[in-house]
């Protein structure tokens, strides 16, 4: 037993076995993480563009389906690459609503102002670690509100 005290050769050979695991570990939630963080970007951006598209146009029921397509994949049609695999245009919700505005605090222009949102939600896969970590589904989220132009 005395021998083994004052050996010091495989001191490092533990450390590297008990702190190497758990670096790896920290190492693939990192790019995790930032899969998750890249996944929300592209959505946001998406949606911005879309509700851009809308917001200059009249926004007709043909002009939400382009936004819609717009904002999946960038393109006006139907069968482009999504942004993020798996988001369709029937993930992105479209909602038009009225913000009467009479004493001119929040808009300028017309008394009636037209709000368009844009919303999805799409699951997210990553790697793995983050979703196995909260014991569920996660999803990628993204939402965007603008005035419409008259």
């Amino acid at each position: 037993m005395r021998s083994f005290g004052g050996d010091i050769f495989g001191g490092a050979a533990v450390e590297a076995g008990i702190l190497l695991p758990v670096l790896i570990l920290l190492g693939f939630g990192a790019v995790d993480a930032s899969l998750l963080y890249q996944q929300t970007h592209r959505m946001e951006a998406g949606l911005t563009a879309g509700g851009s598209y809308l917001a200059a146009g009249a926004a007709s029921t043909a002009d939400q389906q382009r936004a819609r397509y717009i904002a999946v994949s960038g393109d006006t049609v139907a069968g482009a690459p999504p942004r993020i695999e798996g988001w369709t245009a029937a993930d992105v919700s479209i909602a038009i609503r009225g913000q009467d505005d009479e004493d001119k605090t929040v808009y300028r222009g017309a008394n009636d102002v037209r709000i368009v949102q844009l919303s999805a939600a799409v699951p997210y896969e990553g790697i793995g670690l983050l979703k196995g970590l909260s014991k569920g589904t996660l999803e990628v989220r993204g939402h965007y509100e603008t005035r419409l132009a008259r």
